[in-house]
């Protein structure tokens, strides 16, 4: 959960706030305006007293390091390192997922009629807790087709932005992995589960028509990057359709 500042002080009370700026916190009049919108959630000063912070003019080291408490003025405002779990609580979360890009004799690539949803898959879903985006992928795969495969080399990432309009209060950014599973013969046995209510082997043609932009685009790299050996990479657009 986020962390939430306590109550000002009377003291600090619509005089100073401190502002985030990536790992930095600065100090700021309450009533200064924020024209540009830079001063994202505004922490009373209180927060941050007796607390250790680091005054700093200069840019963080990589991994902040709490030292004793003190200011040092740079101009007209002070610099100064967040508190390492206030730090933590700025930063965003994501959605992780991972697929496979598996196919047969023919090229064609193995989709998935997803049960809960409209169109195509490939085969993945999302990362339990403390799991790995490549042994999600082998996982999945398993759970959604019942076939045990080792997955390779990592053909695609894709991040996109949050979609408020779509999930609401849950929005947040998503990061999709496809891994390569390699090739099985055409007529190897597919077992499905309650997520999917068909399968089929498809032409890259084929899958344009079946999947969404995102999803095809996603698909379309992944295929290409077994070939040239180099992942791709892709930022889809907010909303976009798998």
């Amino acid at each position: 959960m986020p962390m939430q500042p306590p109550a000002p002080d009377a003291d600090d009370h619509d005089r100073t706030r401190v502002v985030r700026r990536g790992s930095f916190a600065e100090l700021v009049a309450a009533d200064e305006p924020d024209e540009a919108g830079l001063f994202g959630e505004l922490w009373p000063v209180r927060q941050y007293r007796g607390q250790a912070v680091t005054a700093a003019a200069d840019p963080p080291p990589r991994a902040p390091v709490a030292t004793p408490a003190g200011v040092a003025a740079t101009g007209s405002r002070d610099r100064q390192l967040l508190p390492h779990e206030a730090w933590l609580a700025t930063l965003p979360l994501h959605y992780t997922s991972a697929a496979v890009l598996l196919t047969d004799e023919d090229g064609r690539v193995l989709l998935l009629k997803a049960s809960y949803r409209e169109g195509w898959l490939l085969p993945g879903g999302c990362l339990d807790h403390d799991e790995d985006p490549a042994t999600c992928a082998s996982r999945e795969l398993e759970e959604e087709t019942g076939l045990r495969l080792s997955v390779g080399a990592l053909l695609d990432v894709d991040w996109r932005p949050q979609d408020p309009d779509g999930d609401g209060r849950m929005a947040a950014p998503v990061l999709q992995f496809v891994f390569d599973a390699g090739t099985i013969p055409a007529d190897t046995a597919v077992r499905l589960d309650a997520e999917s209510v068909d399968w089929r082997w498809a032409s890259l043609d084929e899958a344009a028509a079946l999947q969404g932009p995102a999803g095809y685009e996603r698909l379309r790299r992944a295929y290409r990057a077994r070939t040239t050996g180099r992942p791709g990479y892709g930022v889809s657009a907010r909303g976009a359709i798998d």
